[in-house]
């Protein structure tokens, strides 16, 4: 991808998943049920929408003539990669807030 169609990816994800993620983007069937894709042009973002927290977090950019055929796969390992850390990073906070307020007490 050039640097002109990231570019164009990019303002795309700030102008548009940064004020209405829903609103923008369609979902995805199977087996990328649960993801949203976000057409710009010849380039596709797919992203998933943790509601709880109303983060985005933006899986793969690629355009559309190879996001479907070669991306798939990548974009599975990608999410469950995320929700690793995501889960991760959410014990060790819970962790410290534990910790701090053995702490304080």
């Amino acid at each position: 991808m050039g640097a002109a169609a990231l570019a164009e990816a990019k303002k795309a994800v700030d102008k548009k998943l940064r004020t209405d993620p829903t609103g923008y983007g369609e979902p995805l069937g199977p087996p990328l049920l649960g993801l949203h894709k976000l057409k710009s042009s010849k380039i596709r973002v797919v992203y998933r929408i943790e509601d709880p927290v109303r983060e985005v977090w933006v899986l793969m950019i690629r355009s559309r003539k190879t996001i479907w055929k070669r991306g798939q796969g990548t974009i599975v390992e990608r999410l469950a990669s995320a929700r690793r850390l995501w889960s991760g990073t959410e014990a060790a906070a819970k962790k410290n807030a534990v910790t701090k307020g053995t702490r304080d007490a």
